[in-house]
């Protein structure tokens, strides 16, 4: 297993930039993933990592070996980055077993029939095939298939594991059940894996660490509690999970920052915020939904708005609420009673300060 270095890359299309000055380091055994809407450049950086396309600027290590460079000129091939990747597609031989597709990497590389056999058994073991090696992808679920495009992939022994968006063909019973199985998989090879996708709950629920990509620049770079409690710029407030954003102004700075919300009052807030703020400074004060919550009576930090509308959701309902022509999104405790046309008061659990 090894680590992965990227410094200063990027990559044109033309005059198209894909991937502006990205830097990151991967540690050794970590689940990293990039995460980001589509065009963003996340593909772009695995295609360079796995050696697929070149670097236009910038240098890739794996582990302490340089696989690409601008300069010096560098390009490893990757049949020699001992790299594994798993594509969205799966990519599995329809006319092949599960067995002959598995071990097919190692049969190339003529690996003698005895070794063979032992890594098929222990991979097969490790992804739940036991018992399906006969079988043909076209008798396998989707989970399964890509259970065997992770088999192929793990038995080359990689340093690195890229997987790109593995889990989107699948239905949404699958995924979440696929998230638990990568995240123990991972766990148990212990191997460092660099994971792209869209999708923040994949990223939220697996990831050690979560970088952030908008056209091709690095947004933030945290662990999960951190990009989603404490999001560095309303763009990754507005990508990972639900938001509500206000308006205010840092009006007092004492042990904790007071903002003030310019609605119906003003009201004045009060927030823990290690970020370097001053008086009259600007912000934007993100909330999510399931951290307001609806009080019984008028206070100086509460807010009056009225119920425009609601959904039953199972555990949970969820609100739209109006107040000065803005549109705020809840989510309570499905036993609450909200009418359209009420009016009721809220109030914020927890919220984040983003500068203008």
């Amino acid at each position: 297993m090894a680590g992965v270095t990227i410094k200063n890359l990027t990559k044109k299309f033309g005059s198209t930039i894909a991937v502006d000055d990205f830097s990151m380091k991967v540690e050794d055994g970590e689940f990293l993933t990039l995460l980001g809407p589509s065009g963003c450049g996340k593909t772009t950086i695995l295609r360079c990592i796995a050696g697929f396309i070149p670097v236009t600027e910038g240098k890739i290590y794996i582990g302490e070996k340089l696989v690409s460079s601008s300069n010096p000129k560098v390009s490893v091939a990757p049949e020699y980055r001992n790299i594994g990747m798993v594509f969205q597609s799966y990519a599995v031989w329809p006319h092949m077993n599960i067995y002959d597709n598995i071990t097919y990497p190692l049969k190339i590389k003529r690996v003698p029939e005895r070794e063979i056999k032992e890594r098929a058994e222990k991979t097969i073991g490790i992804l739940k095939l036991t018992g399906l090696e006969h079988r043909y992808p076209g008798e396998l679920s989707g989970g399964q298939q890509q259970r065997v495009a992770l088999g192929r992939a793990l038995i080359m022994r990689p340093d690195v594991l890229l997987l790109d968006e593995p889990l989107s063909n699948l239905d949404a019973k699958l995924r979440e059940e696929m998230r638990f199985e990568l995240k123990d998989l991972q766990k148990r090879v212990g191997i460092t894996i660099v994971y792209v996708t869209h999708d923040q709950i994949e990223a939220i629920t697996m990831s050690k660490r979560i970088v952030v990509l908008s056209h091709g620049k690095i947004q933030q770079i945290g662990d999960p509690i951190e990009v989603y409690d404490k999001p560095a710029n309303k763009f990754v407030a507005s990508f990972i999970g639900k938001a509500n954003f206000l308006n205010g102004e840092v009006v007092d700075i004492i042990k904790r920052i007071k903002v003030k919300i310019k609605l119906e009052g003003p009201v004045i807030i009060e927030v823990e915020e290690d970020k370097n703020f001053h008086k009259g400074d600007r912000v934007i004060i993100m909330v999510r939904p399931h951290d307001i919550e609806v009080v019984k009576e008028k206070k100086p930090d509460t807010i009056e708005a009225k119920v425009k509308s609601s959904i039953y959701m199972g555990d949970r309902k969820a609100s739209i609420l109006m107040f000065n022509n803005k549109e705020l999104v809840i989510e309570v405790p499905a036993d609450t009673t909200l009418k359209d046309g009420d009016r009721i008061f809220i109030s914020f659990k927890k919220i984040a300060l983003i500068r203008e």
